[in-house]
């Protein structure tokens, strides 16, 4: 079981002159909930503007030349606006500075509500 006596005065303030507890690293899980990540955008200036959790705006160029490649996709559960942020991305992108032409951009939307988009309550039985 140990040495509670140990244990005890390693506890309390100024009774010991070191721990007795060997040094060693934190587990992973645990070390890297400590870190303070913190967002950043490579962009300057973007079309769309962003927020990150702590609300510091967050520029984004949805198909910049800084990417070497653009895929958008959105998973998450029904109602929390994925349909409304991949439109958004839409927008800014073709809204976006020194674009000339439109380029073609297929849409795969795929939606839960099977039938029930469009359909409204009327308050009566």
């Amino acid at each position: 079981m140990g040495e509670p006596l140990l244990g005890l005065t390693a506890t309390l303030p100024a009774m010991m002159p070191t721990s007795p507890a060997p040094v060693t690293a934190a587990p992973l899980h645990d070390a890297i909930g400590m870190i303070p990540f913190r967002p950043a955008s490579p962009w300057k200036e973007g079309s769309l503007l962003l927020r990150t959790q702590d609300g510091k705006i967050m520029p984004f160029a949805p198909n910049s030349s800084e990417q070497a490649a653009w895929i958008d996709t959105g998973v998450a559960p029904m109602g929390d606006g994925k349909s409304v942020f991949l439109n958004a991305l839409n927008f800014a992108f073709v809204t976006q500075a020194g674009l000339s032409h439109l380029p073609p951009g297929p849409v795969l939307h795929i939606s839960g509500r099977r039938g029930r988009a469009g359909r409204r309550s009327s308050g009566t039985a």
